[in-house]
């Protein structure tokens, strides 16, 4: 009897020195997290004090950014918003090789990167990097518009002027993942190695399409292509926006413009101007931190030439501007 209530005892023992040693335990480990903290959360870019316009909502169509070739600036853009943000320029290689082999234009390339990630998202939207987002309080799910395919900027209509479907910038626009848009993307790429133009092009002093050498040549190569796509098959609904409504074009840029291009200039320039930009400006609002203190900044300062283009330069202003042509497909109706 003795034996078995000191077998109980030492029992008992044991489980409470086993208790205890997992009491040490969680408090070893509440003490270890309290010393380093939770994870860090990941990092913003560099937004001062900023306060989003509108958070993305959860039933928010899935948007990428897609370049050939990946900037911080636009990497920050895509993970402040939480968009995807695809650097393509690895996954053309292939094709890029065989653009070069053929003499091809390597412009070209851009609707292929499209078509391999397009099936992946709702919308992509496509980002030249000669640009810069400066103003992070825009997001780019409030330019999609579920009514159309493909949205892009144009110039307005306008009398004895130039027909503004030849005059679209294809710096940056967004397009839908369907069929109707992969079938347009696949059309485009194939054109790079035609031996003839797809479509007889012939409007008045422009022509789209020369054969040069045996080979189809597009006035600004693919850009020239999707144009004389849309302007003969009508295979998407395309929605035409105004310059400064998510794009814009130095030195013809403003005050909060969402993106700023530079496409005409050279490289060092570019970098030069860019650097300018990216230092001087808040990005929170797209505005310039520039003080009297300051020295002047001239390369700053909008010098456009051609206000026609971008006197249309809110959402609300371009639909209305753009109505007309959205709504019949072509100026003049």
């Amino acid at each position: 009897r003795n034996y078995s209530a000191t077998m109980a005892f030492r029992a008992i023992h044991l489980l409470w020195l086993l208790a205890l040693l997992i009491a040490l335990e969680c408090m070893i480990i509440y003490l270890s997290s309290q010393e380093h903290g939770p994870p860090s959360p990941p990092k913003r870019p560099p937004i001062r004090h900023h306060h989003a316009s509108k958070s993305r909502s959860a039933d928010a169509p899935r948007i990428a950014i897609l370049t050939l070739h990946g900037h911080q600036n636009s990497k920050h853009y895509a993970s402040y918003w939480g968009y995807d943000h695809i650097d393509a320029s690895k996954s053309v290689q292939t094709a890029m090789a065989s653009l070069r082999r053929y003499n091809g234009d390597p412009s070209f390339i851009r609707s292929f990167a499209l078509l391999r990630f397009i099936s992946q998202y709702d919308w992509l939207f496509y980002h030249n990097t000669n640009s810069l987002f400066l103003n992070f309080s825009k997001p780019l799910h409030d330019y999609i518009d579920p009514h159309y395919d493909l949205i892009l900027t144009s110039s307005p209509c306008v009398k004895g002027g130039i027909d503004p479907e030849y005059n679209i910038d294809t710096n940056h626009f967004f397009i839908k993942n369907n069929k109707d848009s992969m079938n347009t993307l696949k059309s485009i790429w194939m054109m790079w190695n035609h031996t003839k133009c797809k479509y007889p092009e012939a409007e008045g002093d422009i022509n789209l399409c020369q054969v040069i050498n045996g080979h189809a040549s597009y006035r600004q190569g693919e850009t020239g292509a999707l144009t004389s796509v849309l302007k003969n098959s009508d295979p998407l609904r395309v929605k035409y926006t105004g310059y400064r409504t998510f794009n814009s074009l130095y030195p013809c840029h403003g005050k909060g413009d969402m993106i700023v291009s530079f496409p005409s200039l050279n490289g060092t320039e570019r970098r030069k101007i860019m650097h300018e930009f990216l230092e001087y400006t808040n990005i929170e609002d797209g505005s310039l931190n520039i003080t009297t203190d300051s020295p002047n900044h001239p390369l700053l300062e909008p010098t456009c030439k051609e206000p026609l283009k971008h006197h249309c330069h809110t959402k609300k202003m371009c639909d209305k501007q753009f109505s007309s042509r959205n709504k019949h497909g072509h100026c003049g109706h």
